[in-house]
């Protein structure tokens, strides 16, 4: 006869990943709000539920609970985002579609656009955040290099931009765009955007 499985409390383990999965959604919903500047552990603690002593045990203190939050959270949503894109690209939906829905996409994630923007203004301040915002951007780039490698599948000129160089320039634009879109949504039109790429990208290709 099998063994009867015992309910009740979790286990230490366990109950240690709900508390640090609690915090970190606690840790979304007060950065969104008041900002990276603005946001405090004794705030943060309070949204979750806990001492600011639960903080620290999971966290080395609020930046590096911000940069986990970015790592773990917001970058899967978006690669989610990217990995979307790619496919729809390579079965053939045309580049200015594909830019609308980033913007669609851009519009539902508001404030997980808002985290990266204090990301990147962490990065310029601090050597520690600075790393792991490189680290962060390489990957961004790989991603944004298959993208393109979806988009533009056959070159039939030789590139004046390596894909890197290439990648790093559309992350530049979307980056200011967000900002722009953020701020003031209604003087930046959806179709905008994709169409500033595709001119980056014609331009990118030198003549023959």
């Amino acid at each position: 006869m099998a063994e009867r499985q015992v309910t009740g409390r979790p286990r230490r383990g366990e109950r240690r990943l709900i508390t640090r999965a609690q915090l970190l959604d606690a840790a979304e919903r007060v950065f969104a709000r008041d900002g990276l500047r603005g946001a405090s552990v004794d705030t943060i603690a309070l949204e979750a539920g806990y001492s600011t002593g639960a903080v620290y045990s999971n966290f080395k203190g609020k930046e590096d609970l911000f940069l986990t939050l970015v790592e773990e959270r917001i970058d899967p949503r978006l690669a989610k985002v990217y990995e979307t894109l790619e496919a729809e690209l390579a079965a053939g939906v045309p580049p200015l579609e594909a830019a609308r829905r980033f913007v669609s996409m851009l519009r539902s994630e508001r404030d997980a656009f808002l985290l990266l923007i204090d990301f990147w203004g962490q990065a310029v301040r601090d050597p520690k955040a600075a790393e792991r915002f490189a680290q962060r951007h390489a990957r961004l780039r790989a991603t944004v290099g298959h993208l393109l490698d979806a988009a533009i599948p056959e070159r039939d000129t030789e590139p004046s931009l390596t894909t890197d160089q290439l990648a790093t320039t559309l992350i530049a634009l979307g980056n200011g765009f967000a900002i722009d879109l953020l701020a003031d949504p209604d003087a930046v039109p959806d179709d905008l955007f994709g169409h500033a790429i595709g001119a980056i990208v014609r331009g990118s290709r030198a003549p023959q």
